[in-house]
């Protein structure tokens, strides 16, 4: 338990406790204290610590063999409600990038809708010669020790920069695309999505809801929107007997059916159209069975993308198609 007193007159923390013990801390401003952590090891393992409302404690981890882009960590509750703040400085001597601070913060902040993470502030060209920052809050749920927590949210800001990265540059062709499915997800048709301009992008990051891989949004020339689905696969798709073909048929209706929900709204979702995009071909026979087995109902809001058509996509919304077409097929 946290026990932290205040000083009335000067309304700064003049003594703090933790399960009796004082602890050694740094007073940074009149509500942010500053505590290493590598020193309380039974604060940052707990579910859910009695933390001080109204303050905020910066944790002090050595953070360099995370390889994060992240500078400083703070936790603080808030009306009974923790999260951890993330603050990224540019440049980072645990983060190496070709993009300057500027370009990498700034598309880091218009990326901001696309993560799981709260953009609480950012400046790309700061003045006075001081760094670019962005400014992350993630909510801590209490279920969860809080060194878990915040080294997922270190994860997910190292994910922001790396798909900033990828958006800001052209994309390269991995022949990896072909056989990990994760990885064409997040490198190739997450930052896709966005460049096509979709809305409410949101990669289930392998929970899959009844074969939705990604969900999005898009308003239509009548200004109605629409909800979207996408299924991911790696590879060629074939036909055979009890082929992949027939898993991806076969949770159709489930997918058109059965709701979704997203985050920080309220009500379900209904998706219109469903996409299976691979990084491979679809052999003759799964295009036969495309063509017969899916019901008739729901022809016309079903599409069917393969690699030659993601380069063309790419071609158009991103870089050059001639070039990664020729590179993909020296592969």
């Amino acid at each position: 338990m946290w026990n932290i007193i205040i000083d009335k007159d000067l309304n700064y923390p003049i003594d703090v406790t933790f399960n009796g013990l004082k602890v050694n801390y740094v007073p940074v401003s009149d509500d942010v204290i500053e505590v290493n952590c590598n020193d309380w090891p039974e604060f940052i393992n707990q579910a859910n610590s009695d933390f001080p409302s109204n303050i905020e404690i910066s944790i002090s981890m050595d953070l360099t063999e995370l390889n994060t882009i992240c500078s400083i960590l703070y936790v603080r509750r808030e009306k009974n409600k923790k999260y951890t703040r993330l603050l990224c400085m540019y440049p980072n001597v645990n983060w190496s990038s070709k993009w300057n601070g500027s370009l990498l913060v700034g598309n880091m902040a218009e990326q901001a809708v696309y993560t799981n993470l709260l953009l609480e502030d950012y400046d790309a060209q700061p003045k006075y010669n001081e760094d670019p920052y962005i400014i992350y809050n993630r909510n801590l749920k209490a279920s969860e020790t809080i060194e878990d927590q915040l080294l997922l949210a270190l994860k997910e800001v190292n994910s922001a920069a790396s798909q900033s990265e990828i958006a800001l540059g052209n994309l390269v062709w991995k022949k990896e695309y072909e056989i990990n499915e994760k990885l064409f997800s997040i490198e190739v048709v997450f930052p896709l999505l966005r460049r096509m301009g979709f809305l409410s992008v949101r990669y289930n990051h392998g929970s899959k809801e009844y074969g939705k891989d990604f969900v999005f949004s898009e308003i239509t020339k009548f200004n109605v929107v629409i909800n979207n689905a996408i299924q991911v696969k790696a590879g060629n798709i074939n036909g055979g007997v009890k082929s992949q073909i027939d898993e991806i048929i076969g949770q159709l209706e489930d997918a058109f059916s059965l709701p979704y929900r997203e985050l920080g709204s309220e009500g379900n979702k209904y998706i219109s159209n469903f996409y299976v995009i691979i990084s491979g071909l679809f052999t003759e026979n799964a295009k036969e069975k495309i063509i017969y087995k899916i019901p008739k109902e729901l022809k016309g809001s079903i599409f069917f993308i393969d690699r030659y058509k993601i380069l063309e996509l790419i071609d158009k919304y991103w870089n050059n198609y001639s070039d990664l077409y020729e590179h993909s097929m020296k592969l």
